[in-house]
């Protein structure tokens, strides 16, 4: 794909923990964006986002409390998962419905938070997966969610949803 627009729930309350696994691991994380779940997509760039339903989806979701709770892999990536996504689900089909375009996801997709895209924990990040697994679960509300995207000359725009 040249470029996507994704919907993202930034996820504050991890931040200094997952940052030392997402370094040099998730290169998001070295082009600016934050720790996040994907809430939605991608979807090409062709599909117009309709950005006031997708702000009433946003303000529907504000406040919305969850525990990110178990590190495990998904797609040979490490990431961090909710204990109970549900609510968060339900939000994602209200932005689904919002767009009229299905995302791009494949069937083994769940909602999670990428520490590292190559799956391993680098030598000396050990000590880093520990602490986190040992600060779990982490209480996490929904601040705001984001607009990712990614035109096709690989610039990087993040737009929260107002």
């Amino acid at each position: 794909m040249n470029g996507f627009r994704s919907i993202l729930i930034p996820v504050p309350e991890v931040e200094g923990l997952v940052d030392p696994l997402r370094r040099g691991g998730d290169p998001w994380r070295d082009r600016g964006v934050p720790a996040h779940l994907t809430i939605a997509g991608p979807w090409p760039p062709a599909v117009v986002l309709p950005l006031g339903e997708l702000a009433e989806e946003a303000r529907g979701l504000h406040g919305t409390r969850f525990e990110l709770g178990k590190v495990g892999s998904l797609g040979g990536a490490l990431c961090l998962f909710p204990t109970d996504d549900a609510a968060l689900l339900a939000g994602r089909e209200g932005i689904l419905r919002a767009v009229g375009v299905p995302d791009l996801l494949d069937d083994d997709w769940r909602l999670h938070l990428t520490l590292r895209r190559d799956g391993a924990v680098p030598i000396g990040a050990e000590k880093d997966l520990q602490s986190l697994e040992r600060a779990l679960p982490v209480a996490c509300v929904v601040r705001e969610l984001t607009i990712a995207e990614l035109d096709g000359y690989g610039r990087l725009n993040l737009q929260p949803l107002q």
